[in-house]
């Protein structure tokens, strides 16, 4: 548990550093020399230690702060500017898409283009109801190049592991599309590859008010189906290599491949742990791998800790933590008169559809309720009767698309197993009984 206290200390310690408004080397200082007496005095070392990580997590926020000057892209603000970028990921039509005034016929924007663009630099725009300008500061964001005109491409793709993964992604959008009617492919493709932008507007607007949007974000449901997928097959396969390296592995290129978002990092972290703890005969302590996980994100980039994604898949794996198992023991209690073994069998069945998703939702509906003013009740009811189809939506969905890409006949075969949950989890849609498309499925 020493583990567990050092590292909410050090959350803790970003979280307060903007009331405290400590200078970094106060910081820093600060937090060596409680670092120091943890040593010399036994008796205090856990105090001690969690003092001075709550001070290491202040000393890194305030290294974060942008430091004013000509290396500071907000001081050439309201300027014109000449720049020099490099495409880190595919952008997408909407989101975190590439709009320019000027776009050189027949350039589609890919990963590893290298890109001129000329344009004037302004201060973020005012959203009604939104800091958008604290929202991108927090991704190191303080200006904004105002309808960029493009300049030069030039295509470089210097990572070949990357350009393989990208160009996978690619290929399995294309294939989703030709595979699934919409709005189902969409569904799928937000589901499978983290690509949201083509889901239509009503579709989310459902989603959102039936508070059911987090099976379109990925995050630990996600990783633990494809963790479970990695272990099932590679206890069949050939072991030159072992098992859970093979399941870690595939969680990392996963992460990758659908856009390593914090709350997709997070999960990844957090099953990698469990994988590797169960390699070694020890069982993996939720609260502990929950906060180690958070730890080292922030520890990395400590604006992570306001980011609403990464605050909800948090508190949503903190609930099932400390919820889950409570909820499911009073359930037993509650039908014990029927008889032992048949209440640990109804309490079983009930916390895999009901209790779950009860105990996620206790720990998010205060975040709901702070960022967006207004939590779904009616998600205690939706949830457990979209949340069985997931797994079965993942596997078939993610097979058809697979075997799509090798031939299409096979995919085409397989895409009905994969229609039928995506099409029971977008009821809202009005759309359930749509047949697939003609001559595709």
């Amino acid at each position: 548990m020493t583990l567990f206290y050092l590292c909410t200390a050090f959350l803790s310690g970003i979280a307060l550093a903007p009331l405290a408004g400590l200078p970094l080397v106060s910081s820093l200082g600060s937090g060596a020399l409680f670092f120091l007496f943890a040593f010399t005095l036994k008796k205090f070392r856990v105090p001690f230690f969690c003092l001075a990580f709550f001070l290491f997590g202040s000393a890194r926020l305030a290294a974060a702060q942008p430091k004013p000057g000509p290396n500071f892209l907000g001081s050439y603000v309201n300027q014109s500017a000449v720049f020099e970028v490099e495409l880190e990921e595919d952008p997408v039509p909407q989101g975190r898409g590439l709009r320019v005034r000027e776009r050189p016929e027949g350039w589609t924007p890919r990963y590893g283009d290298r890109v001129r663009l000329s344009g004037l630099l302004q201060p973020p725009p005012i959203v009604k109801g939104f800091d958008y300008a604290a929202y991108l500061a927090r991704q190191g964001v303080y200006a904004v190049l105002s309808d960029p005109v493009v300049k030069s491409v030039e295509n470089r793709r210097e990572n070949p592991l990357m350009e393989t993964l990208y160009s996978f992604r690619r290929k399995a959008l294309e294939i989703l599309k030709r595979l699934f009617p919409e709005p189902e492919g969409a569904l799928l493709s937000g589901i499978l590859l983290g690509d949201d932008n083509s889901i239509p507007k009503d579709l989310q607007q459902s989603f959102a008010q039936t508070g059911t949007s987090h099976i379109v974000a990925i995050s630990g449901f996600n990783i633990s189906i494809v963790a479970g997928v990695f272990l099932a097959l590679t206890r069949r396969l050939p072991r030159p290599l072992p098992g859970w390296l093979v399941a870690a592995a595939g969680i990392a290129i996963y992460t990758v491949l659908v856009g390593a978002t914090p709350s997709v990092v997070r999960a990844a972290i957090m099953g990698g742990l469990a994988i590797v703890a169960r390699q070694f005969g020890r069982r993996s302590h939720g609260l502990t791998s929950l906060f180690f996980a958070g730890t080292l994100m922030t520890a990395a980039n400590p604006w992570t800790l306001w980011d609403v994604g990464f605050q909800l898949s948090f508190a949503a794996t903190l609930g099932l933590i400390l919820y889950a198992d409570p909820l499911q023991a009073g359930v037993e209690r509650l039908v014990s008169r029927i008889g032992k073994e048949r209440a640990r069998t109804l309490a079983s069945a009930a916390g895999e559809i009901f209790l779950m998703t009860t105990a996620a939702q206790i720990t998010t509906i205060p975040i709901m309720l702070y960022q967006f003013q207004s939590p779904s009740l009616i998600a205690f009811a939706v949830n457990p009767l979209i949340l069985f189809v997931q797994p079965m939506l993942m596997i078939a969905g993610g097979a058809a698309v697979l075997a799509g890409m090798v031939w299409l006949p096979a995919g085409q075969v397989l895409a009905w197993a994969g229609w039928a949950p995506t099409a029971y989890s977008s009821p809202f849609y009005g759309q359930i009984w749509t047949r697939p498309k003609s001559g595709v499925l």
